[in-house]
């Protein structure tokens, strides 16, 4: 009898824990998703990179740009993968590399 209670008690410890771990997945995807709108206005102002010619350092301004949308889809897809997959901790990380970027980015302007 102390046997299965322990399985049981297991077992609700794991699936609270992946719930929480559901929650940041939801969490961070939202936020994934609230941070492409003002995305969206830098990254068409972005191409004003060129005016001054094609460079580089605009090219990889521009580029940086646009792949960010495209990092963050695959992101999200790999994390849902690797929470199906159990590996929990990987699909965490995945899943907050997106918010990474606007974040930092929001930091460095509120303190500039």
């Amino acid at each position: 009898m102390a046997a299965s209670s322990l399985e049981a008690s297991v077992s609700t410890n794991q699936r609270s824990r992946r719930t929480g771990l559901m929650v940041w997945l939801v969490m961070s995807q939202v936020a994934t998703l609230v941070a492409l709108v003002p995305w969206l206005g830098a990254a068409l102002m972005s191409f004003m990179a060129f005016d001054a010619g094609v460079q580089p350092g605009a090219v990889a301004f521009v580029l940086g740009m646009w792949i960010y949308p495209l990092l963050a889809l695959l992101c999200i897809i790999l994390a849902w993968k690797f929470y199906r997959a159990q590996k929990d901790k990987l699909a965490a990380i995945l899943s907050g590399l997106p918010v990474l970027p606007p974040m930092l980015l929001g930091i460095l302007l509120y303190v500039l």
